[in-house]
């Protein structure tokens, strides 16, 4: 009686690559200087009027703050800062907790209004 070989199966179809979930929310830390007006309850309720979640931390001119992702872009969260500071001599630190980047933004500097990263 003649053996049968087993041939091999046709080439499989490549898998599908699985996209890495973005976060639904990402949080900031904001150090600030100079806020309009000096008055930080009201920088606060600048931002949270932009559509952000603020949070005064014990320290006094820092900031925690939530974004949503699809509800508020990171260019809205960075005009939302630099219009609640002071046009000429205020200052801003921002770092992402989510995703370790940081940005300067000085309006004492040659470019002003922008964030720099660091």
């Amino acid at each position: 009686m003649p053996v049968r070989l087993r041939l091999a199966p046709a080439a499989a179809k490549p898998k599908k690559k699985i996209k890495k979930l973005r976060p639904i929310i990402m949080v900031y830390y904001v150090e600030y200087n100079r806020c309009l007006g000096d008055a930080i309850g009201r920088f606060i309720r600048h931002l949270e009027r932009c559509g952000l979640v603020v949070i005064k931390l014990p320290h006094k001119t820092l900031l925690r703050i939530e974004r949503r992702v699809g509800e508020v872009t990171f260019a809205q969260l960075k005009r939302a800062v630099t219009s609640g500071l002071n046009p000429r001599l205020g200052s801003a630190f921002l770092s992402s907790a989510t995703t370790g980047n940081a940005w300067v933004m000085s309006n004492r500097s040659n470019r002003r209004g922008i964030f720099v990263p660091v």
